[in-house]
């Protein structure tokens, strides 16, 4: 099974910013990891649990936990145990200045959007869109998700990178044009959920790509109208849509989508293998992206 880390890397932390993993699976992917002869530090309260089962442990823990990895010197990379609910609570709490001087990738997706975010718009650390430490043995055994992630996390670790190379063709879904921008990976649900707060950063000329799971289309419409009535992405070069897996039927999707492209004019796109369902690509969120002919194109 490929090793998708870099070199470079020789500690990995696994917090639980939000919910806490299945222990076997996470089992699986720690022996994985100390496979491929990586040092792995676990989260002190990735299991601690709290008063609320949808939590790793309580707010403060899991904080903590966050932080004591920032400021380890010896950590090179955090790759979160999984997503769930919870990593908005902690924003509050996190150590910016840290994670800013240390300019630290953190990995994940799902409701790790909410650290995604805030690391935009703190300009701290480099948020990577990309498997958890929870499901990653069961990942990386597809090849093509292994391949999109060393290509993320290659690119976390020298930015630039080659040429631009085609990585997914797309459905173009009302207007669709041409564009360049930075690329911004967000759960749909979480992206909602951040607008209004202080830690949401900007949209403007960003490739937005949306995934999300287990919410019916009703509920995905009313977020979408949530970030077309607050302009959020009024300035944004596009919006792609992932995958929504468990969400409803491909063709209620689309209609979904097209509203949403009708309200707001956008250049919206369908059809990308990234969120819960593998295969799913993997991306630096601040890349640079390009849509060319309905076909994404991004640095090797």
């Amino acid at each position: 099974m490929k090793n998708p880390f870099p070199p470079s890397v020789h500690r990995i932390a696994v917090p639980a910013p939000a919910g806490f993993p299945g222990r076997d699976a996470l089992d699986r992917s720690l022996a994985l990891l100390a496979s491929f002869g990586l040092e792995v530090c676990l989260g002190a309260h990735v299991f601690a649990e709290s008063e609320e089962t949808y939590f790793a442990s309580s707010r403060e823990n899991r904080a903590a936990d966050f932080n004591v990895f920032l400021r380890d010197p010896a950590v090179d990379l955090i790759l979160c145990a999984r997503g769930g609910y919870g990593s908005m609570q902690i924003l509050p709490l996190i150590d910016w200045e840290t994670l800013r001087r240390r300019n630290l990738p953190v990995v994940g997706f799902s409701d790790i959007t909410a650290l995604h975010l805030a690391m935009l718009e703190r300009g701290a650390g480099i948020p990577v869109a990309s498997q958890m430490a929870a499901r990653l043995a069961a990942a990386l055994e597809d090849a093509s998700t292994a391949d999109g992630m060393e290509r993320a996390l290659r690119l976390a670790f020298h930015p630039g990178g080659t040429a631009f190379r085609k990585l997914a063709a797309l459905v173009p879904v009302g207007t669709a044009r041409d564009v360049a921008g930075s690329v911004v990976c967000a759960n749909l649900t979480m992206l909602s959920a951040m607008a209004g707060t202080p830690f949401l950063p900007g949209f403007r000329d960003r490739i937005v790509i949306l995934e999300d799971i287990g919410e019916a289309p009703r509920k995905v419409d009313r977020a979408l109208v949530q970030l077309e009535l607050s302009g959020i992405l009024a300035d944004a070069s596009c919006v792609i849509f992932g995958d929504f897996t468990d969400c409803g039927t491909q063709d209620e999707m689309l209609r979904v989508f097209r509203r949403f492209a009708a309200a707001t004019g956008l250049s919206v796109y369908a059809g990308l293998a990234f969120g819960h369902a593998l295969p799913s690509l993997s991306f630096v969120c601040g890349e640079e992206a390009e849509i060319r002919s309905s076909a994404l194109y991004c640095r090797s």
